[in-house]
């Protein structure tokens, strides 16, 4: 995967941990295995749109954070 992959990975890991959320938690509200999720944070897999939509919700943020540079 690329550095796009690790740097959204890292922005989704970010917001789980400031919504208090653990991964477990997480992975079945995106509707996907607590590894699966653990795959996406480490960018070794790529983010399907529709679950980071769902994980967008459940962490409070707009899809826009996830790709928003500046705001990192």
């Amino acid at each position: 995967m690329g550095d796009e992959d690790r740097r959204l990975g890292a922005r989704l890991r970010e917001a789980r941990l400031a919504a208090g959320k653990g991964q477990r938690e997480a992975a079945a509200a995106a509707g996907i295995t607590q590894r699966g999720l653990s795959l996406w944070e480490y960018g070794q897999r790529p983010v399907r749109a529709v679950a980071l939509r769902r994980l967008a919700r459940l962490y409070g943020k707009p899809l826009a954070w996830f790709f928003d540079e500046e705001a990192a």
